[in-house]
């Protein structure tokens, strides 16, 4: 019943349990060859706090042990979002601003799908 539900909806459907996975109208998601496990930790936090966001120096400080003033590690941060957006640009999802930039917050938006996450529905 669960597998007939990510066909028939218009939802990302990510899977935390085991390894991780992303899934659109029945298909796995391809985030592309530049995916690195930093980067999944980068996504991944964005979707888990999706309603919110995340602030740029709790970003630089998860991901890197770095406060906002280190320049390398923002510099990296800001990288790495750039090469996520063109990911998920090119992995074939419904064009969106599916990672935006407010206020120094990164938002992961449920705009124009809606994002399920299997933590979320155990």
């Amino acid at each position: 019943m669960e597998r007939q539900n990510e066909i028939e909806s218009d939802k990302i459907y990510v899977q935390m349990f085991g390894s991780f996975r992303m899934t659109y109208q029945g298909q796995q998601i391809q985030l592309g060859k530049w995916l690195s496990a930093k980067m999944i930790h980068l996504l991944l936090l964005l979707i888990c706090r999706r309603g919110e966001g995340v602030t740029r120096s709790e970003l630089i400080w998860r991901l890197y042990g770095a406060d906002e003033n280190d320049s390398q590690s923002s510099n990296s941060l800001r990288a790495m979002i750039f090469r996520l957006r063109r990911s998920i640009q090119e992995s074939g999802l419904p064009e969106g601003e599916y990672i935006s930039t407010k206020g120094g917050r990164y938002t992961w938006n449920n705009q124009p799908l809606e994002t399920e996450l299997d933590v979320e529905t155990f």
